[in-house]
């Protein structure tokens, strides 16, 4: 028999599941039309021999592009069966690495080039970790830690998995001695000698979550934020005396810390909250400087010249800030040459709460005088993703946008890429043949970039 009430439930059930994914991704969904595939390869990656043959992106495998040399567009693009999660880590010679939601390691050479992939138990949802010969360590959700050679085969004393207990979505930290660090999402952070032993555990009534664990300038002491908005040193080494704890000091600072930290030259440790602030913290716990941008701080702060701290947030803005001032801010977006339509303001505006990120000292685009750029209204969007900064001093960072931007020490656009996926991790830059390369993973591919 019909049941109609059962209809109306599920027609509900689409209404709601429909008007959530509008409303949810409305505000960083890019207004414009998506090309097909093969439209939208032809014109970013042609056919090195000139051929018009449509392109075909098979999974695992990469495909070359004209572009060999032109700044801003790809030299290969691979393409993973599933969303690849982490940020592409380098390894020993030209080697780059990347975890996906298909649970695989892959291991990719400087050509594009798939050489193994490594398969694990459970999702994968960070970022591998590599050591000085070439053993690749990555964590799965279920908390096994892995250990796997360069050849792609599980290492020595490592054939079964270290067992962490715990649920694990933090990248694994590794020292000069192999020690491996990994926290874990009910608070307890483990350190493992390359062996598989465990040489101490830190339990914490915080919890871990997406934060990477981050070194002192020394290396005695660890960094890691935690849900609660505690800020935790801990101490690397065994405590000199009975009754020295484990911790050095902890640190309430705000509501909730999923950014990873950073570290300066000084020492002083840079870390970004849920509640929009960036906030600079002396090596013996003390702030020294807080900076507002009004919207949630997922990524890991960036440290360039004169202490210069890059970082990106919800707000949809990307700030560059020195000693708590803001020197300028980038707006996300998809920018188009010429001059804004009158009725739009060039992408202005800030996040949701009160923020002193309207004092910059320069924007871009700039909100008068001429520029050659301005940004599509409503194409703005949150910027998650850690930046890199390669040695010539050019920033890179992508957002939700699906955009990869280049953008100059002074905070003006260099070029952009349309990456046609979610870049929600940060681009690495690494020096194959003496060519600087950006790698950046967008969605379920892995783009080789010329700067």
């Amino acid at each position: 028999m019909f049941d109609l009430r059962r209809l109306r439930l599920v027609l509900l059930l689409l209404v709601f599941v429909t008007s959530g994914l509008w409303f949810g991704c409305n505000s960083f969904t890019v207004v414009r039309p998506v090309p097909p595939l093969s439209t939208w390869l032809d014109k970013i990656c042609p056919n090195p021999s000139g051929s018009k043959k449509r392109r075909i992106l098979k999974t695992g495998e990469r495909i070359l592009c004209q572009h060999q040399n032109r700044r801003g567009y790809p030299r290969w693009i691979f393409q993973a069966s599933e969303r690849i999660v982490s940020t592409p880590k380098p390894g020993i010679g030209d080697m780059i690495f990347i975890s996906s939601l298909d649970r695989k390691l892959y291991a990719i050479d400087s050509q594009g080039n798939r050489k193994w992939t490594f398969k694990t138990a459970d999702l994968v949802l960070s970022s591998p970790a590599t050591t000085i010969d070439g053993t690749v360590y990555i964590a799965a959700k279920n908390g096994l830690l892995y250990a796997v050679n360069s050849s792609g085969v599980r290492k020595r004393n490592w054939e079964s998995p270290f067992d962490a207990v715990q649920k694990i979505d933090s990248s694994p930290k590794i020292d000069t001695n192999n020690t491996i660090y990994i926290p874990t999402k009910i608070g307890k952070f483990l350190a493992i000698n390359p062996n598989k032993t465990t040489k101490w555990v830190y339990q914490s009534n915080d919890t871990f979550q997406n934060s990477t664990p981050e070194f002192s300038t020394d290396f005695q002491t660890l960094y890691i934020g935690g849900a609660g908005g505690t800020l935790h040193a801990i101490r690397t080494t065994h405590p000199l005396f009975s009754g020295m704890t484990r911790h050095k000091w902890r640190k309430n600072l705000c509501d909730k810390i999923t950014a990873s930290p950073a570290v300066g030259p000084d020492g002083t440790i840079y870390v970004g909250c849920w509640n929009g602030k960036l906030l600079a913290v002396s090596p013996l716990g003390r702030l020294k400087w807080s900076f507002q941008t009004g919207s949630p701080i997922l990524a890991t702060p960036r440290i360039g010249e004169d202490n210069t701290i890059y970082v990106g947030s919800d707000s949809k803005w990307f700030y560059a800030v020195r000693r708590g001032k803001c020197l300028w801010r980038f707006r996300s977006g998809i920018y188009k040459k010429g001059k804004a339509p009158q009725s739009d303001d060039g992408g202005g505006g800030g996040g949701t709460q009160k923020t002193n990120a309207d004092k910059c000292q320069q924007q871009f685009p700039p909100t008068e005088g001429d520029s050659k750029y301005y940004v599509i209204k409503g194409s703005e969007a949150y910027v998650q993703a850690s930046a890199t900064i390669s040695s010539k001093k050019v920033i890179y960072f992508g957002s939700i946008n699906e955009y990869l931007y280049a953008v100059s020490r002074t905070g003006k656009l260099l070029w952009s890429f349309d990456a046609q996926g979610w870049i929600d991790n940060a681009p690495i830059v690494k020096n194959t043949n003496n060519k600087e390369i950006i790698y950046v993973a967008a969605g379920s591919r892995l783009y080789a970039i010329n700067p």
